[in-house]
């Protein structure tokens, strides 16, 4: 398989996007046209597409799956765990591969589209601990400011964390960020499945 890493540490490419055949497809994309599901994908789940389906009725867009290999609150993948979780996707759906850990860069690189995220992203999105460069709310808000200017949506289904039902009505959005945010309604989606049940069933089978 391509060195996916070094195309984008070594040989500077942006991002890499890949088709059902994990074949790099990065030019005449209309990002536009997509909602794109950023995650971990360890492992790719039932509650992942679930989710996934329930966002492309509320956008109508098409998917693509986004990995980055640095992440705020995780060490980066290597070679062998991108392609493990890249190998998941062949033959079903087409996926980013980004160093982007952030949305801030994630929308000026893919302008224009939905991003699909839980009820507990969403919630980090206003934490400033996601954001090692920012040191206030306002900064946080300022800076969705430019996201929106891009066309960034973010459509947002509910989780269940720590016992408590997360959703888009779990934080006042600021007025002037209206209609960023598009909930995905309850009874639509309400998924337990989480990636980390899913490894610790696996353990334990």
């Amino acid at each position: 398989m391509i060195d996916f890493i070094s195309k984008l540490k070594v040989e500077k490419y942006e991002f890499l996007h890949l088709d059902e055949n994990l074949k790099i497809r990065n030019f005449n994309v209309e990002y536009e046209k997509y909602i794109v599901f950023p995650g971990s994908f360890n492992p790719l789940h039932e509650g992942h597409i679930e989710l996934l389906l329930c966002g492309m009725f509320v956008s109508q867009k098409k998917p693509v799956f986004e990995i980055s290999i640095s992440n705020v609150s995780k060490p980066d993948l290597n070679t062998n765990e991108l392609e493990e979780r890249i190998l998941q996707f062949k033959g079903l759906y087409e996926i980013l591969i980004t160093d982007e850990p952030t949305f801030f860069e994630k929308s000026r690189l893919f302008k224009g589209a939905d991003f699909l995220i839980g009820g507990d992203t969403f919630m980090r999105l206003f934490d400033m601990d996601f954001y090692p460069d920012i040191n206030s709310k306002n900064k946080i808000s300022d800076n969705l400011k430019i996201l929106k200017e891009n066309g960034t949506r973010f459509i947002i289904g509910g989780r269940n964390v720590d016992g408590e039902f997360v959703d888009i009505n779990s934080l006042e959005i600021p007025n002037d960020l209206e209609g960023m945010f598009v909930g995905i309604p309850k009874d639509v989606f309400d998924s337990n499945i989480s990636s980390n049940k899913i490894r610790k069933q696996m353990r334990d089978g």
